[in-house]
């Protein structure tokens, strides 16, 4: 069987407009382009590797009018769509030649919405049944889909998703009026939780993404939000993009978000998860914002000179994580180390892989303060410091 060439036209296009979804891992950065015009992209895999994963749509039509987004019924892209057994042999194609080893599958809501997750789930049991496809797949899961689809996802999937797109039911109503933040949305990843408890499915969890920037909402809000997706909804990431004016669009003329606010929530997300910050502790401003000038640890660490100086040889290992340039690796070897020898000196760092500028000022090596920065400085000698 061979693919026509409009589908290879539609696959170009709705490849290219499946970048904006980033709930799959998936870097923009890293993608290369294929001798069939399409984008792979590199994907972090749940146990760290880096897949070649296809990230597509099957549909880039919408029904909605969400604001922001250029597959509206506002109608800023030229529609296109693929069949699920096209979709499916060119992917297996692409398995043959050893060029991809991940497939996302994601579409606007094109049709009715249990129609086009059929399509999807359909696509998604010819790459695994008759294409014997054991990799990777990520399955997104789409408002107004029915109970049993859910479940099919995710006896088929390694990895659901649902975009929540805002962190409240009023800001989603700011972006997307026709959707409903806790029926439609928050609804399935409840639903996505209660079967990964109750039964044996292939899937190990749920992520979601946050658009940020065209609702109005503080970083603070944002820094809340997602300790209730891990705490509450126990989900495996939540992703952020920064909003980026789409001409056409009904939210055209907003002014851009900055991806540096983007890349402070990533480091914010990262206190949470691996570093055993509570969202209290993420420090923001009178306004709720992050700062831009520093990230988000190092922001805590100025903010608490009485933590400091931490003696490196005898702080506990969830201390060493508090300090700016540790990670959670470094921490444990450091640990280990110090059992048989202990440091020194501010270089011993560098064998860690710690920057030693960065952290070696908030230590103490071996009861000795080697370093110190200016703000420390100014702590120590400004009056009632």
């Amino acid at each position: 069987m061979e693919l026509s060439a409009d589908f290879y036209s539609n696959l170009t296009r709705l490849a290219q407009d499946g970048r904006h979804d980033l709930a799959c891992g998936t870097c923009g950065e890293g993608r290369r382009k294929l001798p069939s015009g399409q984008w792979l992209y590199p994907a972090v895999m749940p146990d760290g590797r880096t897949q070649w994963m296809l990230k597509v749509l099957m549909s880039n039509a919408c029904v909605n009018r969400c604001g922001y987004c250029a597959f509206g019924a506002h109608g800023t892209t030229e529609p296109a769509r693929l069949a699920p057994d096209d979709l499916a042999l060119f992917f297996s194609l692409l398995m043959k030649e050893r060029k991809v080893g991940a497939l996302f599958l994601s579409s606007a809501i094109c049709d009715r919405p249990i129609r086009v997750m059929d399509d999807m789930l359909k696509t998604a049991l010819l790459v695994r049944r008759k294409y014997r496809f054991r990799g990777y797949l990520h399955l997104k899961l789409l408002p107004g889909i029915g109970s049993d689809q859910i479940l099919a996802a995710m006896q088929l999937a390694d990895r659901v998703s649902v975009n929540l797109e805002a962190v409240s039911p009023e800001r989603l109503q700011v972006i997307a009026p026709e959707k409903s933040f806790d029926d439609d949305l928050l609804s399935l990843l409840r639903q996505v939780k209660t079967i990964g408890e109750k039964q044996d499915v292939a899937c190990r969890g749920a992520t979601t993404q946050i658009v940020v920037g065209p609702s109005g909402e503080s970083d603070r809000e944002i820094v809340g939000f997602m300790n209730r997706c891990y705490s509450e909804l126990d989900l495996k990431r939540v992703y952020y993009s920064a909003h980026t004016p789409i001409p056409g669009t009904p939210m055209a003329d907003l002014t851009p978000t900055p991806l540096w606010r983007e890349h402070r929530l990533y480091q914010s997300d990262w206190l949470l998860r691996q570093y055993g910050f509570s969202a209290d502790e993420i420090p923001t401003d009178e306004h709720g914002s992050l700062s831009r000038d520093a990230d988000p640890k190092l922001m805590w660490a100025r903010l608490h000179p009485e933590y400091f100086p931490l003696e490196i040889n005898d702080a506990p290992l969830e201390s060493l994580m508090r300090v700016p340039g540790i990670g959670p690796r470094a921490a444990l070897r450091i640990v280990n180390t110090r059992r048989s020898q202990p440091l020194r000196e501010p270089r011993d760092l560098s064998a860690f892989h710690i920057p030693v500028r960065r952290a070696g000022p908030w230590l103490l090596f071996s009861g000795q303060r080697r370093m110190r920065t200016q703000s420390q400085l100014q702590f120590e000698f400004s009056p009632g410091a």
